[in-house]
């Protein structure tokens, strides 16, 4: 082999492995924060005046931004109290949006609150569905009619969430 077959050869080889590289580099730091600035997100969710016990908030936003992958959800806790967090992170990014609720039934255990006991005990027997304690319209954001804006600087009760039966 002379000299000129061996740079070549290097060559060949050098140039995939830094390509390889720098995909590889790109995918571990990946491409920026593309959510943007999260602002508190929590308020208390009530049905005709009543905190509800258990379920989620969720929140889907008007405009999506291009490459923004995102869930803002939050779990309402056994006092009717939410926090939103996006892609595990406290808060929503800034901006316009529809909520819509989910209900998980009686008790309040939305998973924080689980009571190891019960656990170790196994899972319950067949359950009735229990009834919603809401207008099954609030399950959905274009038919709930909830929405609000996200602000950096939100007004007590701003986030609050007023359902009926």
């Amino acid at each position: 082999m002379n000299a000129q077959s061996v740079a070549r050869m290097t060559r060949c080889l050098v140039r995939p492995l830094g390509l390889v590289c720098l995909v590889g580099l790109i995918a571990v730091t990946g491409c920026g924060d593309k959510l943007g600035k999260l602002a508190p997100v929590e308020g208390k969710v009530t049905v005709n005046g009543t905190p509800l016990t258990s379920g989620m908030v969720r929140l889907w936003p008007e405009q999506v931004k291009p490459g923004a992958a995102m869930e803002s959800i939050g779990g309402i806790g056994s006092d009717g109290s939410y926090q939103i967090k996006t892609n595990g992170k406290p808060g929503a990014p800034l901006g316009k949006y529809k909520v819509s609720i989910s209900y998980s039934g009686a008790g309040g255990d939305t998973g924080a609150e689980a009571d190891p006991a019960k656990m170790a005990a196994g899972p319950p027997g067949p359950q009735k569905e229990q009834p919603k304690p809401f207008n099954p319209r609030f399950e959905t954001p274009d038919g709930s009619g909830l929405q609000f804006d996200v602000t950096a600087a939100p007004s007590p009760g701003q986030y609050d969430l007023k359902l009926t039966r």
